[in-house]
């Protein structure tokens, strides 16, 4: 079988659950005898031709990276959900190389034009949900203010979040936050439409407004939707995705490194960890204001692995923060097969995202190495860990709370070695492969 892999980004420049998650899958596969290819996007803001790529493999997989000039599409907006570019671009490729199946594991900046692409040929389009994206401007179910939602159902919202977040729609910020939201919402329905082939702006809000319809139009063609959380199935449902073949399939993950970690003995100072996105949404802020809390000087010790650019200017607020606690350490980022290292060196991995985290596969790679996880009591996280029984679970957004949960784990020695012993066995890449292959298969089956 050969099988197109599709990430927004990819290895080695981002190293997002995400990106792992469609390399170890991709490895798997090539490692069975099919042939694989992944297919990403390594820089979204270029100039030039809309579309150009290169091929440039990672560790033995064949991956084409894509560069895009978004500018050159009359519509910023739609071209963050569909670009035709990048379909004109993809159809004379597929093609040439003719995939049996495409697994997208992430359509952002790559955008539905590589499902579109895939249909035009017939292939059959296998989705999973890594996070919000299909029906999420920006992926999070999070807003300009911070504040949870459950989906695009007030676009003078939207619009907010995409003003606050794509750096094309900035210059209207200000304008969308001076107009009433039921106001906004009527014109963008009723004006925006008939407007858009005249007005920049008024298209852009047209597109909007048709993004959720225009993505469940794909979601329909999907051969198979995975989710790997009942929050994430919850949550597309309730925006409209059909249920129709979408199935529950938790992710698996190589688990060979975690063989030989010697485990460890507690011991002062408790050893506090937090790996991922230095981003609003992940709410480091949120841990680091709860270790000052806790106080324990030297007894504990918080180390902090990500970028402190990747969110700007939220790190140097993060920072900032943390300034005058010398025990919190800023360590950057390390290679992806360092993940063992680098957890053996934890007592507890905390997650303290104030977002509906889905299933994070840093989480996974904690349970593996049998590091108990603190998570915030949100989305597809309490699915996985039950508090008190394999980690803790902690309100989210609550400092407070998370310093207790820390202080029980420095003051109680029989705390984090008994929900260690706990952790139950973390589903292998190869029982994954097994799940994904099954569904392949059914995929091509004739109908």
């Amino acid at each position: 079988m050969n099988i197109l892999y599709v990430s927004h980004l990819f290895l080695p420049r981002y190293s997002g659950g995400t990106e792992v998650l469609t390399f170890q899958v991709a490895r798997e596969m090539q490692r069975r005898g099919h042939g694989v290819e992944v297919l990403a996007c390594e820089d979204w803001w270029g100039d030039g031709e809309p579309v150009s790529g290169h091929d440039e493999p990672y560790e033995g997989i064949p991956v084409h990276r894509l560069r895009l000039n978004t500018a050159a599409s009359p519509d910023s907006v739609r071209a963050q959900y569909y670009f035709d570019a990048v379909e004109k671009y993809l159809l004379p490729r597929l093609r040439a190389r003719r995939p049996d199946l495409v697994h997208v594991h992430h359509f952002g900046h790559v955008t539905t034009a590589v499902a579109t692409a895939a249909y035009a040929l017939e292939i059959p389009v296998v989705f999973t949900a890594t996070d919000f994206w299909l029906i999420c401007p920006t992926s999070q179910l999070s807003r300009y203010d911070h504040s949870l939602c459950n989906g695009p159902t007030n676009i003078a919202k939207c619009a907010k979040c995409v003003a606050s977040t794509y750096r094309r729609a900035q210059p209207y910020r200000s304008l969308i936050g001076a107009i009433p939201e039921p106001l906004f919402n009527l014109a963008a329905h009723r004006v925006a439409p008939t407007l858009k082939g005249m007005l920049r702006a008024a298209r852009g809000v047209a597109s909007l407004v048709e993004r959720a319809e225009w993505n469940r139009g794909v979601a329909r063609r999907f051969s198979r939707l995975l989710v790997t959380s009942r929050f994430m199935r919850e949550r597309l449902v309730e925006n409209g995705v059909s249920a129709e073949r979408m199935e529950q399939v938790s992710f698996g993950i190589d688990t060979a490194w975690a063989a030989s970690l010697v485990p460890r003995r507690l011991q002062s100072p408790l050893r506090i960890g937090f790996i991922g996105a230095i981003a609003p949404h992940k709410g480091l802020h949120v841990l680091v204001e709860a270790f000052r809390q806790l106080g324990a000087g030297k007894h504990a010790r918080l180390e902090v692995y990500g970028r402190l650019d990747f969110a700007p200017p939220y790190g140097d607020q993060v920072r900032s923060l943390a300034a005058e606690t010398s025990e919190i350490e800023f360590r950057g980022t390390f290679p992806h097969q360092e993940i063992g290292r680098v957890l053996s060196g934890l007592d507890v991995l905390v997650i303290p995202s104030v977002w509906y985290e889905n299933t994070p596969l840093v989480l996974w790679m904690a349970l593996a190495a049998r590091v108990p996880v603190i998570v915030s009591d949100m989305g597809g996280l309490v699915e996985i860990i039950r508090d008190g029984e394999n980690g803790l679970v902690v309100p989210c957004g609550d400092p407070e709370a998370l310093a207790a949960a820390l202080d029980h784990c420095r003051r109680d020695p029989e705390l984090l070695p008994r929900l260690a012993r706990q952790i139950a066995p973390v589903k292998t890449i190869q029982s994954y492969a097994d799940e994904l292959l099954a569904r392949y298969q059914a995929a091509l089956a004739p109908a």
